[in-house]
């Protein structure tokens, strides 16, 4: 199928310096999708209330097929009052204004603060909307066949709807009308102070909100209130909400919301005496929705999101061993005694991270039973007196809910083990000539060979794994490097 999509982008910022001490960035931009429909007039979609698929023609296009259009409730766009084009009847979103302002006020000799707000957009999925409206009834669909005795193929590629087939229920696709463009909006503030020893400190905060994230999910759901009538899976077409279709997609629908917020403090040494140091800190909060187990209650799942670790601490450091020419000790040494004790570079990262969010699971089971996250117990600890590899969190905590029913235990609420990481390396710069340099280096990443440990298996279902902690990475890895530099 041929799509095409017209994307225009405007925008005007410049920066004002309004004051000796204060200085504005001001801006303003305007993004505009403009979709087309399928160029072989080929999109069709399944419209709520009255329960039929629609083709979006002004007649059914050559890529319709018979069997099909007669086998499903499909009828034209004219025949229940919608325009022909079918982004006339979804519509596009204009509204994409995104403002930007940042200032920085100087507070005095060795003190600035700074702050700033922006608003982004996002691009529109829209390949993985167009794609179903053009790949859907009545223009493809799952057709089963009984092969005949015989040679004779009950059918073939020339003609592969030959109308002696079986045509199951099938799933059908709905966008929702006046589509919305996901948005993040982002701000910050932060003071920059210089100490002595050419040191500076900056304290700062950053928020960050995601609105009208899409998901892409699929109704038609067998509510667990209709097993529950009937406590045997049974045939579930038959009770699905509406026939004939199976699984009905929605695409894309913007339900998904989450909010960071970090707290950062940064010291740097700017380099000095041969040595330079930066560190950082962040505690992170970041709750939102990114998928969810219940249909029907989608907030159910709002949590902790997921891999966003609350504490984060980074050092990195280089230093330039005083030894050698031009340094404090052994100033004087020439020749072969002097090359080989100058230039020697001592430099690591060391990371120190608090554990990753995980949430507690159990099996769906062939009862029907739907399950996902498991129960809590209240007034259970969460974990044992003295938390290791083998029991990570307590299992008694958590129970299988009852069949035919989702479990009640928050998304990503319990918290995996921390992690520390050693990088380091030694470098021996020589000058072999003016403007050519040797480097010999030797790098350990994981000096210590520490092992990180994963997030525990957490799937109440396998008792004999439950709460264990099976996967570790960070072994000890040596290279050793040279460059020349001219």
């Amino acid at each position: 199928m041929k799509y095409n999509q017209d994307r225009y982008e405007l925008y005007v910022q410049d920066d004002w310096k309004a004051t000796s001490k204060l200085t504005l960035n001001l801006g303003i931009r305007y993004e505009l999708e403009w979709q087309r429909p399928n160029a072989y007039n080929a999109d069709s979609m399944f419209i709520p209330g009255i329960n039929k698929v629609v083709v979006f023609a002004k007649s059914y296009p050559a890529a319709t097929i018979p069997l099909l259009k007669n086998s499903f409730p499909v009828v034209l766009a004219s025949d229940v009052g919608l325009p022909s084009n079918i982004w006339d009847y979804l519509g596009q979103d204009p509204n994409n204004l995104a403002p930007r302002v940042g200032l920085a006020y100087k507070l005095g000799a060795k003190t600035v603060m700074r702050a700033a707000f922006g608003m982004y957009y996002s691009q529109l999925p829209m390949l993985d909307v167009n794609n179903p409206l053009s790949m859907q009834l009545p223009f493809a669909a799952v057709e089963t066949f009984s092969q005949p005795s015989g040679p004779r193929p009950a059918f073939n590629m020339s003609n592969p709807f030959p109308g002696n087939g079986t045509v199951p229920a099938n799933p059908v696709v709905n966008v929702e009308p006046k589509p919305v463009t996901p948005y993040t909006l982002q701000w910050n503030y932060a003071v920059e102070r210089e100490l002595p020893q050419q040191i500076g400190l900056r304290i700062g905060y950053i928020g960050q909100r995601n609105l009208k994230e899409n998901y892409f999910h699929g109704s038609g759901t067998v509510f667990p209130d209709l097993n529950a009538v009937v406590p045997a899976p049974g045939n579930v077409q038959v009770r699905r909400p509406i026939q004939p279709f199976s699984t009905i997609n929605y695409e894309p629908a913007p339900i998904f919301q989450s909010t960071t917020e970090s707290l950062q403090v940064g010291v740097h040494k700017r380099y000095s005496g041969g040595l330079l140091v930066n560190g950082e800190y962040q505690y992170v909060r970041a709750l939102g929705t990114e998928n969810f187990v219940n249909p029907m209650k989608w907030n159910d799942s709002r949590g902790n999101l997921g891999g966003i670790r609350t504490h984060v601490l980074q050092v990195s450091y280089s230093y330039e061993l005083p030894f050698g020419r031009g340094k404090r000790l052994l100033a004087n040494t020439t020749g072969f005694a002097g090359a080989l004790a100058s230039g020697w570079v001592l430099s690591g990262i060391s990371s120190f991270l608090s554990g990753a969010p995980f949430s507690v699971t159990c099996s769906t089971s062939v009862q029907g039973s739907v399950c996902g996250r498991a129960d809590i117990i209240a007034g259970a600890a969460l974990y044992p007196a003295k938390q290791t590899i083998a029991q990570w969190f307590n299992p008694a905590a958590f129970a299988k809910p009852p069949d035919f029913t989702y479990g009640n235990s928050a998304y990503n609420m319990l918290w995996g083990p921390g992690q520390q990481n050693w990088d380091a390396s030694i470098a021996k710069n020589t000058r072999l000539q003016e403007n050519v340099n040797l480097q010999l280096r030797l790098d350990a990443f994981s000096v210590f060979n520490h092992p990180q440990f994963g997030n525990p298996s957490a799937n109440i279902s396998n008792t004999a794994t439950v709460a264990t902690i099976n996967s570790a990475s960070g072994n000890r890895t040596v290279q050793i490097g040279a460059k020349i530099q001219f």
